[in-house]
């Protein structure tokens, strides 16, 4: 049996960092978390990293786009898994904006029709 691969709160930050300065597409970071969030070859290291794992694993349901970046950073930053969830919370989100500009998006337009 092998040993789960610990995702970091490091390796959180080079994913947001990537997206942040479109390295990586919100399809990548996607497909990143995707593979890695409530799979065994991998666990979190700590609570708040499993926090924002989650929230780029429902990225396409909650339509989290770059605009969200800085929240998921903050929250990446928190010291309690309690306020990193908080700081996920209170990121601004206006659904009909988002339907707008993200519809016909191959990740996002499922969950806005």
């Amino acid at each position: 049996m092998s040993v789960p691969t610990i995702v970091t709160r490091v390796a959180l930050r080079e994913v947001l960092e990537g997206w942040r300065h479109q390295e990586l597409s919100h399809c990548e970071v996607h497909e990143w978390a995707e593979a890695r969030y409530a799979v065994s070859a991998f666990d979190p290291e700590d609570d708040v990293t499993n926090e924002v794992l989650a929230a780029l694993d429902m990225l396409d349901v909650n339509v989290t786009t770059e605009a969200d970046i800085p929240y998921l950073l903050a929250a990446l930053s928190a010291v309690s898994c309690e306020a990193a969830s908080e700081i996920l919370s209170s990121m601004p989100f206006d659904l009909e904006q988002r339907r707008r500009q993200y519809r016909d998006d191959p990740v996002y337009g499922q969950f806005l029709r």
